[in-house]
């Protein structure tokens, strides 16, 4: 379900341009941008991965942005905000799994002393169901 929100957000335009990505690199990565990688960009994890049951199955994902500027920062949080804290017709396309719901549940804003770069961490609850069995 992770890759589908993934693609979901590489896929957006607006999204894109504030993270200056490309077609080679989407600026979106799990866990931790490569080693030399310049801002802004995401990175991503989750903290629970569904049960495959064939039931429906929640997940955390926590998106940090990074960036140079407070600014950009807020602006690509905000824009996240708007592709995924919506409680109604949802729109990821997957064609694994229905994703019914994405909320807003937490998030954070820090600065990095080491870097001097803006970290905003946003929380996002899904719930979803299998297309097929587990």
């Amino acid at each position: 379900m992770i890759k589908d929100v993934v693609a979901f957000l590489e896929s957006d335009t607006a999204l894109q341009t504030l993270l200056n990505g490309g077609v080679n690199n989407k600026k979106i990565f799990p866990l931790l941008a490569p080693y030399g990688e310049t801002s802004p960009y995401i990175n991503y994890s989750t903290s629970a991965d569904g049960s495959g049951d064939n039931v429906l199955e929640e997940s955390v994902i926590q998106f940090s942005t990074i960036a140079e500027t407070f600014e950009l920062t807020r602006q690509i949080s905000l824009r996240l905000s708007v592709l995924l804290d919506v409680w109604d017709n949802l729109s990821i396309p997957s064609t694994d799994f229905h994703i019914y719901y994405s909320r807003k549940v937490g998030g954070s804003d820090t600065k990095e002393l080491d870097t001097e770069l803006f970290n905003f961490t946003r929380l996002f609850h899904f719930k979803y169901k299998r297309k097929t069995g587990g």
